[in-house]
């Protein structure tokens, strides 16, 4: 299932967001361990981080700080050994500012239960009808009481139910399906709930009758196809905002560059980052931090000539952090970071640097990125996290100061 959450509902970008989700699920009887995945659909996966509660049946609570915590850049994985049967409860809050766009799949692992499903072909042309099929099953086909249904998910959002009927001969269930909501990426969610159901019995090769081997417990099972359309119209808008960036359409339509102001086919209602410059459209908002007279979305801003500016705007930053001239230096650490990353931009790209020397400064950089990021996420809750905000700025000077000497060679070569 996907999800997205905001921290504040009053940003541009999070206008209408909720700040929790909570979802519920079941485990069935008999079940072994209980894997949860929860990933991130954010652009930028560095952007990305979730809170989680998870309740089991009794009541326990897993966490962050749970042992059975896995969690990575862009993702985290609760394994929980031997489940417990019952209603399980997910609930999750936004680890960091911006909308948190996110994606989360339980199961838990039964060596029985299960539900298959595809869709085919993957990539399909406008008026291509696309195949949509699900099998569930208990070790084999099942037949009695159960219920699948599917619901379609358009590139514009709209959603609407998909009827499946049974082929009687193999037990699998499918719909044919011509998209009609535009180019883009559409989603089938299906979902199975089983009850007194028993195993589809094939014809007989002994005598008497037929009987299972094998008794099926209740469950349920939720699975997603997919596949996109690539070619034909794009999906019609609701809204004045269609890619919710915070930027109203007609502003976006009016680039210099045009509607489409980076020349990759998306146009810049649609495309979250318009001008292709690594910033998302709803960090740079309506800014224009170079003072060029253009948007910052519509065109990267210029590259600083020095890290010269970037390291007195962190300076002072942290010099003023936990003084009531704290929020003019956020502002200033908000605009070294569009330098920083114009400035790393370049280091990924310009030719005559050896391989080794570019991957070392490429990391160097992006953890500089990040800690600035992860200051100015704390820098919204100054006086109180001034501290914090003061550490992660110290983390991004260091190793500002650190690469200065190779990088400003760099920005002054042709």
């Amino acid at each position: 299932t996907r999800f997205d959450l905001a921290r504040s509902s009053s940003s541009p970008a999070g206008k209408g967001l909720a700040s929790s989700r909570t979802f519920s699920f079941q485990v069935e009887e008999n079940a072994g361990e209980l894997v949860v995945f929860v990933g991130s659909r954010n652009d930028r996966v560095a952007d990305w981080r979730m809170l989680f509660e998870l309740v089991a049946p009794g009541g326990e609570v897993l966490d962050d700080a749970s042992p059975y915590v896995e969690s990575e850049r862009g993702f985290v994985v609760v394994r929980v050994p031997d489940s417990r049967a019952g209603t399980w409860s997910l609930r999750f809050m936004p680890g960091a500012g911006g909308v948190q766009r996110s994606e989360v799949l339980a199961w838990s692992r039964n060596e029985h239960a299960d539900l298959m499903v595809d869709a085919g072909p993957r990539l399909a042309k406008a008026g291509e009808s696309v195949h949509l099929s699900a099998r569930p099953a208990w070790g084999t086909d099942l037949e009695g009481d159960l219920s699948l249904q599917a619901d379609v998910r358009a590139p514009d959002g709209a959603e609407s139910s998909l009827p499946l009927s049974r082929d009687s001969i193999t037990g699998a269930w499918g719909a044919d399906l011509v998209p009609a909501g535009g180019r883009g990426f559409y989603e089938v969610r299906f979902a199975l709930r089983v009850g007194d159901a028993k195993p589809l019995l094939g014809e007989p090769v002994f005598p008497g009758a037929p009987r299972a081997l094998t008794r099926v417990v209740p469950f349920e099972r939720f699975a997603t196809a997919s596949f996109e359309v690539v070619d034909g119209a794009f999906a019609p808008c609701r809204g004045g905002d269609c890619d919710g960036d915070g930027i109203m359409d007609r502003e976006e339509e009016l680039c210099p560059g045009g509607p489409d102001a980076d020349g990759d086919g998306i146009p810049n209602r649609l495309d979250a980052d318009s001008d292709n410059d690594e910033i998302l459209d709803s960090e740079e908002a309506n800014l224009d931090l170079d003072h060029d007279g253009v948007p910052d979305f519509c065109r990267p801003e210029k590259t600083p000539a020095s890290m010269d500016g970037i390291l007195e705007a962190d300076e002072a930053a942290s010099a003023t952090a936990c003084s009531t001239d704290a929020q003019a230096g956020r502002d200033r650490l908000a605009v070294s970071l569009s330098g920083l990353r114009r400035i790393l931009q370049v280091v990924r790209v310009k030719p005559g640097i050896a391989p080794a020397v570019r991957t070392e400064l490429v990391q160097d950089l992006q953890q500089a990125v990040e800690s600035k990021k992860q200051a100015l996420v704390a820098g919204g809750a100054l006086p109180d996290f001034c501290l914090k905000y003061r550490s992660h700025i110290e983390q991004a000077l260091a190793i500002e100061r650190r690469v200065r000497v190779r990088v400003d060679p760099l920005l002054a070569a042709p």
